[in-house]
This record gives structure tokens, sequence and C-alpha cells, in this order.
């Protein structure tokens, strides 16, 4: 067996829920819990691995294992879905994808669905019920003569995590390369999407132009590069900073298949829980695994009440 070692994890030095003394109190260290997904290079998650198979190592320093199964705690999938003007001539393929994606993840996990083709709007409430996913899926349509505000919707559902103490909280962005007018700053809103213990995994597809009509936006005819660079930012930094994903498709085409297999990933995950020492810093944490064939390993804390 080979061990694949891959993936830091940056822990919050905070105690929000991410951690919790150990039995061991003489030996001052704190239960530590990961959410954790093994991918072998086809993309697909590695199933069956056991205690033994995952190994810690925290600072530089070796961390025991004290239990390491799959992850049963619910999710809370916040999916924003881009409804502006540029998402018209997708919008069809949008719905079908994902009508495909809360198939395959209503059971038992809380999902809601939010647009943002203009103002953020909650199109259907946090829920595990399949017909009402459904039904809001049907209302997806795109808004002539909008853009996107991806920074700002992500800030609110940042907020939304945090209201509602989500235990698990992952958001799932579809959205197009169209005009984004978001002012928010997107550094600001990561670190409140860590803090809130939220992943973000993102798609982004190319779209061709399509004619908007923004009467005054800036006083300009055509919309300055600078007007998307907000979104193009949070696109870059939002996944990498959360341990999430993000994809890049040239069209539509690709979107179901890619949605499956996010899908299948986070059904797949482990929860492993290690013996970390206290400390006022924030560790940095390396997950390695035993496996055969080379993997890629991803983690992130892991919130409890």
């Amino acid at each position: 067996m080979t061990r694949c070692l891959l993936g830091v994890v940056l822990l919050s030095g905070v105690m929000t829920g991410a951690e919790r003394p150990s039995a061991n109190a003489q030996a001052q260290t704190v239960e530590r819990r990961l959410y954790v997904s093994v991918l072998v290079d086809s993309g697909s998650p590695l199933q069956g691995l056991r205690d033994g198979d995952f190994f810690i190592r925290e600072d530089g320093i070796d961390r025991e294992v004290l239990r390491a199964g799959p992850a049963t705690a619910p999710m809370q999938i916040d999916i924003l879905v881009d409804t502006s003007a540029a998402a018209r001539p997708i919008i069809g393929d949008l719905r079908r994808a994902l009508e495909s994606f809360v198939e395959e993840l209503h059971e038992g996990n809380q999902i809601a669905v939010i647009t943002f083709g203009g103002t953020r709007y909650v199109l259907v409430q946090p829920t595990t019920s399949l017909d009402r996913l459904k039904s809001g899926m049907s209302k997806l349509f795109s808004r002539p003569d909008t853009a996107t505000y991806l920074v700002n919707a992500l800030n609110d559902t940042a907020s939304g995590f945090e209201q509602r103490e989500a235990l698990r909280p992952v958001v799932v962005v579809v959205t197009t390369n169209g005009v984004d007018f978001s002012e928010q700053d997107p550094q600001s809103v990561v670190t409140r999407l860590r803090a809130a213990g939220a992943v973000v995994h993102a798609v982004i597809m190319r779209t061709s132009r399509v004619r908007m009509n923004f009467t005054g936006t800036f006083g300009l005819a055509v919309f300055p590069s600078w007007a998307s660079r907000a979104r193009d930012l949070m696109l870059d930094i939002g996944p990498e900073q959360t341990g999430g994903h993000r994809f890049d498709l040239s069209t539509v085409n690709g979107l179901g298949e890619v949605l499956a297999r996010l899908a299948f990933e986070l059904s797949n995950q482990y929860l492993v829980v290690y013996a970390g020492a206290r400390s006022l810093l924030p560790p940095q944490v390396q997950v390695a695994v035993n496996s055969s064939e080379p993997v890629t390993v991803r983690a992130v804390p892991a919130r409890f009440r």
C-alpha cells in the first residue's frame, strides 16, 4: 500500500465548534474533526477507507487518528444559480442539470435554490422535499437586462448559514461569464464563508454575448473589464480557500456530468476525528491515506453543536 499525501487544511484557531477537548486532558489535546474527500484520478471518490487508512500531520507532527468513517451528518446546500441576461441561451439546460443534481442529494439534506440575476432571491427555502425543489426549478428563467451580483449573494449566503447555525454548509454556484456588478470585497466574503464552515464549489460556463440595456450604468456604452473584477476574483479564491472545486466549461453540455460527479463526491465523504494539539494559532494540517493508486485528498473542518 502507498501513502498518498495531498491537501493542506488551515483550521480556525478559535473554538467555533470545529474542536472540543478530548478525554486525554493531561496531554492538552482537542478533538478535531475533518470532512475528507478522497478522489482517484478519474475524479471519483475512493470508498471503503477505515480508521487505519488515514494519517494526520499537524504543524509537521504526526497526530493520532481517533476514528474515521463515512460522513453521515446532513448537509445544508445552497445552490446559487445565474439567472442574468447572459444565462438566457442556456437556462433550459441549467434547469435540467440542476433537477438531476437535487434528485441525487435531497434525501436527508436541506437544499435551497437561490438566484442572483439582479438582486439575490431565494426561489426555494431550505427543504428536503424533492417536489418543492422541482417546482422551484420549473420557475428558473433568465431576467432580461440584468447583470449578476455573485459576491453580494454569497455574502448574504454566509449570513444565512450563520443564522441557521449550519453544521455542514455547502455552496454550489452555477454561473456564466456575463457582467457582474458586485461591490462587496471578495476576500472579506470568503473569510466570512470560512468562518461559517462553508465549502464553495463553482461551475462557470462560457456563453455568447447577450445584448443588454443598462441605460446610464457607469455612463458608458460598453462595459469595462473591471465591472466583473470582484466576481472573477471570487471564483478564483472562493473554491481555493474553502476547500471546494472550480469547474470551467466551454459549453453547457458538460454541466450535467460535472454536477453528477460533485453529487457523488459529496455523498461519499469521510468524517475523520483526530487528537490535535491545543494552540492559539491556526494549525496547518496535512491528511494522507493508504492507497494503491494516486489520489487527491481534500479536507475541511467539521462543525458540531
